[in-house]
């Protein structure tokens, strides 16, 4: 990464500093929505669309979950 910033900002006489995180999905959102869920039915739309976009409550739930608390479906 060093390498690709050095010709706009070392070369320029700029500081910069690079971080990376694993920063909680409560603590941030793309375009003002909040991430959903790890393999809910929103989070593979998002990716799928490669977009960020708002969801419903049952798009938010674990897909396994949503499979277990629909009624007539018995999960075996």
């Amino acid at each position: 990464m060093d390498d690709i910033l050095t010709p706009f900002v070392r070369d320029k006489g700029y500081d910069w500093e690079v971080s990376n995180d694993e920063t909680p999905f409560d603590l941030w959102s793309l375009q003002g929505e909040i991430p959903p869920s790890f393999e809910s039915t929103a989070e593979k739309r998002w990716v799928k669309e490669n977009k960020a976009s708002p969801y419903t409550l049952p798009e938010k739930l674990p897909l396994k979950l949503v499979l277990v608390l629909s009624p007539g479906v018995t999960g075996c």
